[in-house]
């Protein structure tokens, strides 16, 4: 059986053109050694409206907001989802059900997070396993620019173990990924 792997990231303004540049292999990345450049043809766009400048996109969002208060300097722009799973778990499926998978999870992020706040929702296929890259404007329920609103400790906690479940009913055999408990004084995890 094989887990979803589902990883959340918060970006600040300056981080953005940098993801916007890896995610749409707009040059090479001398970090990155997995990007196989030869398969990048195969990478794909599940977001109709998908931004070609995330930048101009979420600064068009946060404008509609018509927010009383500027934006911090250190408030976060975008956040971003990563969705895999093991190799297995893909070489087990046709060209069209990884399609698929990915549309599934595409569709559920998307009821989560509000279908006017995503940026773009990139499937690579050039590196050692296919992924979706989720980007989204953090917008709260109430219109408000808040990450840590809508990524608390339990909210993500039902990401978690929602998503897979959602998986599950559409057909694919994969599991919620292992939890990871914190010890409270120490810091450290266990598992």
């Amino acid at each position: 059986m094989s887990y979803l792997v589902l990883h959340m990231d918060k970006f600040k303004k300056e981080a953005v053109r940098g993801i916007q540049s890896h995610n749409r292999r707009e040059r090479e990345s001398h970090s990155n050694p997995d990007i196989d450049y030869q398969r990048s043809r195969d990478n794909y766009e599940l977001h109709d409206k998908a931004a070609t400048n995330y930048a101009q996109a979420i600064q068009r969002r946060i404008d509609d907001l018509q927010m009383s208060k500027a934006v911090r300097k250190d408030a976060v722009h975008m956040c971003g989802l990563i969705i895999t799973s093991d190799s297995a778990f893909f070489k087990s499926l046709s060209p069209e059900e990884t399609r698929r998978f990915f549309e599934e999870s595409k569709a559920f992020l998307t009821d989560f997070v509000g279908a006017e706040n995503v940026i773009s929702a990139m499937v690579h296929m050039d590196e050692k396993t296919p992924h979706m890259h989720f980007l989204h404007v953090p917008v709260t329920r109430e219109g408000r620019l808040n990450a840590n609103k809508i990524y608390t400790r339990q909210s993500l906690k039902k990401l978690q173990s929602d998503l897979p479940l959602h998986l599950q009913r559409c057909g694919f055999s994969i599991q919620r990924g292992v939890v990871i408990a914190r010890a409270k004084k120490s810091g450290h995890r266990t598992g």
